[in-house]
């Protein structure tokens, strides 16, 4: 006669693995949910750079404020601005004659980061967006670098042309 089934050996080493993959399963999931305020972090501020350089590329300006008839009246575009800080970042449109006192035809706001996520620029604090494609105000390359400490970091870098890179692992 011939039993059928499975030794009580074979069921807790087939348990034992189970477990063990499932153990490496759960790492992986806990350290993407970790770092996923980080991902969004970066991906929005790559969204709000494309945005500024879209509108400059454009030349896209507020006719109410600035002026579009064509009269030496009319406020020339300066740029599209994105100002950061190490937990919010801000897009504003500006016009005007004097490049060291614009004025904003357009302000988002302040869009904060996720808590616990904070923001390093180097050089600076803010970029300028040139209109109809004359570059930047930087005079290097630029890079926003959205860490959460102990986790995980990813840059956005901005060329001095105005070229954009999508966000990258940082080290």
């Amino acid at each position: 006669m011939t039993k059928k089934g499975f030794t009580l050996v074979e069921v807790l080493v087939a348990m034992v693995l189970g477990l063990v993959i499932m153990g490496f399963g759960a790492s992986s999931f806990r350290n993407t949910v970790q770092r996923q305020p980080v991902v969004q972090s970066a991906e929005k501020v790559n969204q709000v750079l494309q945005q500024a350089r879209s509108y400059a590329l454009a030349g896209r300006k507020d006719c109410g404020i600035c002026g579009c008839t064509g009269l030496l009246a009319d406020r020339p575009l300066i740029g599209w601005e994105v100002a950061m800080t190490s937990s919010s970042y801000t897009l504003r449109g500006l016009c005007g004659t004097n490049p060291l006192a614009p004025t904003p035809f357009y302000t988002s706001g302040v869009q904060s980061l996720p808590t616990g996520v904070v923001m390093t620029t180097n050089p600076g604090t803010a970029v300028l967006f040139k209109p109809l494609g004359n570059g930047t105000n930087l005079n290097s390359d630029y890079s926003v670098v959205a860490t959460m400490p102990g986790v995980a970091a990813q840059i956005v870098s901005v060329s001095s042309g105005g070229d954009i890179k999508p966000p990258v692992w940082y080290p």
